[in-house]
């Protein structure tokens, strides 16, 4: 939610938009490339436009070419404008970035801009981004709890450790705030023990001496660091279902990262996995096996270019039909998405990925999934 970045972009610049897109994907937004996004057959006009009215946020790449250009670039620009007027004065919605030492134009500069030619830029364009996330993010989570008891706070854990190298930890994690409700009492504590296991598993030395100092060794990478962040994907009087995402560095030629999706029926509180949700219906596997693979090759060709299938996956048949492969997800209101970690089924370098199953789906081929059907029908109510 509310990830959709719009990047604009004169066709000269193409390879500063394709870093700015590869980089803004890596750290869990959903940016829009012509290049990347713009299928053989369709009307470029219109879904340009499409995907301008539908950005969250509009990164405008600017370069003498661009500023200088006639045509579509400058129309995006005024659309752009267009759009911002329903925008509050205080919201981040267009980035203007800077590629090279051109003029800003007149209508432009009143935004503070970006300049891509510092090597933080690009982190900097990801503070803005989430910066407004999170303030569109507290708007609706104050709107929910007016209507559900819902009302819930961030809890923040930010500590430097160690002596021989830096241990950073950035922590963020949702506390709900009525303990009466036993639901969310117990809610709280799922999350904080999924948290402090994290921690402890992160600052725990290395060695097996418990109480024998001589025997503990301290991490002595530099640049260790640990990463915890939450999102709330679905919040309703039956249903909250989150991810945990998570970053670690202890050394190497990579850190590790990954996204576990939880889901709860509320009144009491159950934790479900897919599983219950498809009404353990084995021959359910085939079809999430097909529309996975047809989802992440169409993925494989529009996003890394990659059209061989054997190119993709990392070996064959990753996505066997078990519910073990496919039973990290969480739901949406009218879908559930998969996700597939580092290393399960493409190289580290391809990422994780996600892949949208709507109920229709399912249902349009198994009518019988009735647990589906009532989580649809407790969704659209």
């Amino acid at each position: 939610m509310y990830d959709q970045v719009f990047i604009s972009y004169a066709k000269e610049d193409h390879e500063t938009a394709e870093k700015l897109f590869d980089f803004l994907t890596l750290y869990r937004y959903d940016p829009w490339l012509d290049k990347k996004k713009l299928l053989p057959g369709q009307d470029w006009n219109t879904e340009i436009r499409l995907a301008l009215k539908k950005a969250d946020f509009i990164v405008l790449l600017l370069s003498k070419i661009s500023v200088a250009k006639r045509g579509f670039v400058q129309r995006e620009f005024k659309l752009a404008l267009e759009y911002c007027e329903g925008k509050l004065d205080t919201d981040i919605y267009i980035i203007p970035c800077k590629i090279d030492d051109c003029e800003i134009p007149e209508k432009l500069s009143k935004f503070q801009w970006a300049e891509l030619s510092t090597p933080d830029s690009f982190e900097l364009i990801l503070n803005s981004l989430n910066l407004q996330r999170k303030k569109y993010e507290d708007f609706d989570r104050t709107k929910v709890a007016m209507n559900t008891s819902f009302e819930f706070n961030e809890i923040s854990i930010q500590k430097v450790i160690g002596e021989k190298a830096k241990n950073n930890i950035d922590i963020v994690y949702p506390k709900f705030v009525d303990i009466n409700n036993e639901d969310l009492r117990l809610l709280n504590t799922y999350i904080e023990y999924l948290v402090f296991k994290s921690y402890n598993s992160f600052i725990l030395p290395f060695g097996d001496g418990l109480f024998d100092d001589s025997e503990i060794v301290e991490y002595d990478y530099p640049g260790n660091e640990l990463q915890l962040s939450y999102k709330i994907e679905l919040l309703t009087n039956n249903f909250i279902s989150y991810t945990i995402f998570s970053y670690t560095y202890t050394g190497g030629a990579h850190g590790l990262y990954g996204t576990i999706g939880y889901n709860y029926r509320l009144n009491p509180l159950i934790e479900f996995n897919l599983e219950t949700l498809l009404d353990y219906q084995t021959e359910v596997l085939h079809t999430l096996q097909t529309l996975c693979k047809e989802k992440l090759l169409k993925k494989a060709k529009e996003e890394f270019e990659i059209d061989k299938e054997e190119d993709f996956f990392s070996y064959d048949n990753p996505l066997e039909p078990k519910w073990e492969t496919f039973d990290n997800f969480y739901l949406r209101k009218e879908s559930f998405f998969i996700i597939f970690s580092i290393y399960q089924i493409t190289p580290y370098s391809l990422g994780q990925h996600e892949v949208e199953i709507k109920f229709d789906e399912l249902l349009s081929k198994h009518t019988d999934l009735r647990t589906l059907k009532k989580v649809k029908e407790l969704l659209n109510n």
